[in-house]
């Protein structure tokens, strides 16, 4: 069964909802000894509140490997259902609640996996309360049952997504969030609050972000999420390093990959033989890539004759998963992968944190004329170079 995934280098943010009463940052400090180890013991309920046969997934960061580690995917029953997994020490997971033909979530919330009975009721796809375990009340409560968070929350429920309103308050409500993480660092004495506040703290900068990381990890050792901030933060110093060589009117970098029948492509030969060309960063998990794939195709039937040409690599890790994808949607244009995922060397080359990504290139020069076209920008792009 394949997942809607989420970057490998960071948990996406939480789908919090506004509701519950006022609380302030608890101070009061416990062992971490006492509570970092022994089994957790999760219950979902959603009753009525999503179609029948709806799954509960739930997944986390792997250590080792730029990926996710995929614990459960099991059909709800009733609309309940519970998890047992032995944990040696807090740390993130998300949750998701699915279709069950679908893998787009109707429900996501990242939770702390820790020791003790964890309860999530979900009511509808943007409603649900939390509760159980030390470091789930300490931190997503801590926000989650502010009275100005709430408010904010309903603000944003009754905006439309992209209004000029929408993105004040949005900002609002994220500039709290980082007020009360900061009261949360600055109150505990607790190294496991702070590796697991420091996984979603906006740091000035990577270098500041790296530092606190290698701190924590020499006060918790193995922890695995003071071990899992550590390698997001060197990734992403790697991954800025990489990226700042393949910007706008940057030469972009020359790669060999295979497609699904085994021919192999190399992109300076592509270029050669093309006016401009578009490197594409996909996977077949990747929903807003699947539903770029639609308009590009437009694009490319419109422009193919006139010297474009698409090279698509794929993030699958997975052969099946990216030849269902690929023929599901009828992918017309160089369609190339080496199945490692975000390990490849392709994608680390060119500082790729998450897909959808795309380089428009000039062939003549091999230099990078734009990156990220989306929908009409590709289309206004390539009309400015091509004509209509």
């Amino acid at each position: 069964m394949k997942f809607l995934r989420l970057t490998a280098v960071a948990i996406l943010s939480l789908l919090a909802v506004a509701c519950g009463s006022d609380s302030k940052v608890d101070t009061a400090e416990v062992d971490p000894a006492d509570i970092n180890k022994g089994t957790f013991n999760f219950t979902v309920k959603s009753g009525e509140a999503f179609p029948e046969g709806s799954r509960v997934a739930i997944y986390r960061n792997m250590l080792k490997k730029n990926d996710m580690e995929f614990l459960l995917d099991a059909p709800l029953s009733g609309g309940s259902g519970s998890y047992q997994h032995a944990v040696n020490d807090a740390h993130w997971a998300t949750v998701d609640i699915l279709p069950a033909d679908s893998d787009s979530p109707l429900f996501r919330l990242e939770l702390v996996m820790e020791p003790g009975d964890v309860e999530l009721v979900v009511s509808d796809r943007r409603n649900y309360s939390l509760s159980g375990g030390h470091y789930n009340d300490k931190l997503i409560n801590s926000w989650r049952n502010n009275a100005e968070y709430r408010q904010l929350q309903d603000q944003l429920s009754q905006l439309e997504f992209g209004h000029e309103q929408f993105r004040v308050v949005s900002d609002k409500e994220r500039q709290l969030k980082q007020t009360i993480l900061d009261q949360q660092i600055a109150s505990s004495n607790d190294d496991v609050v702070k590796a697991l506040v420091y996984t979603r703290y906006r740091f000035k900068n990577a270098e500041a972000k790296l530092a606190a990381a290698e701190k924590l990890a020499a006060a918790l050792g193995d922890h695995r999420q003071a071990q899992l901030n550590l390698k997001f933060a060197k990734n992403l110093i790697a991954m800025r390093a990489a990226a700042k060589a393949v910007g706008v009117g940057s030469v972009i970098k020359d790669f060999t990959a295979e497609d699904l029948s085994g021919n192999e492509f190399h992109l300076a030969d592509v270029l050669g033989k093309n006016k401009y060309v578009l490197v594409e960063f996909w996977a077949s998990w990747c929903g807003p890539c699947r539903a770029e794939i639609p308009h590009m195709k437009t694009a490319y039937e419109h422009y193919k004759d006139k010297g474009f040409e698409i090279v698509s690599f794929t993030l699958d890790d997975d052969r099946d998963d990216w030849q269902d994808a690929s023929t599901e949607e009828q992918i017309p244009w160089i369609d190339t992968g080496d199945l490692l995922a975000y390990e490849s060397p392709v994608a680390k080359m060119y500082g790729v944190a998450g897909v959808p990504a795309n380089y428009l290139v000039e062939a003549a020069t091999g230099k990078i004329l734009a990156i990220h076209l989306r929908q009409e920008a590709l289309d206004h792009k390539l009309e400015e170079l091509l004509g209509k």
